[in-house]
């Protein structure tokens, strides 16, 4: 059970950067984020209690807590978020210069001079989408649309 006035909390096991080098350190990342998580670590390493310093840094709690683990198990570059893996992309490389080549060829086919820049004249977004399916995806492609599912337009009329 902690003293009377204190919390108890998870104990801050890292001490090769004291609370003034967590500080300058804070003050020398662009990210914003691990900033405010490095002052509140200081705070706590300079004898602030748990609430005062989230608080102070606008965080709850139970974040700081988890901040203080990851800072324990991985020090100060623990501190910034980590990046999530994209998705890959759908189109090879091929692919996309070829739909590059198709949007270019056809931003310029507008009928009357200077009209109509930069747009698909006589192709709709459906038929677009119908024509990479056929190109990129499948063999045989029939956009279906509504709820009944009925065959909207054969790729071949493009």
């Amino acid at each position: 059970m902690p003293p009377e006035g204190q919390e108890a909390g998870i104990a801050i096991a890292r001490r090769e950067l004291t609370a003034t080098e967590l500080r300058a350190a804070a003050g020398k990342t662009k990210d914003s984020r691990a900033a405010r998580r490095m002052l509140a670590i200081a705070l706590v390493l300079e004898g602030v209690d748990r609430t005062t310093a989230a608080q102070t840094c606008g965080m709850d709690r139970q974040t700081l807590r988890d901040w203080v683990h990851r800072y324990n198990a991985e020090g100060v570059t623990g501190l910034v978020n980590r990046t999530v893996p994209h998705r890959p992309r759908r189109l090879a490389p091929e692919q996309l210069a070829a739909l590059a080549a198709g949007r270019r060829a056809d931003a310029g086919n507008s009928g009357e001079e200077g009209k109509g820049r930069g747009r698909r004249s006589g192709i709709t977004i459906g038929s677009f989408s119908c024509a990479l399916e056929c190109n990129f995806y499948t063999d045989e492609c029939l956009t279906l649309v509504g709820t009944e599912g009925r065959p909207y337009r054969d790729c071949s009329e493009i």
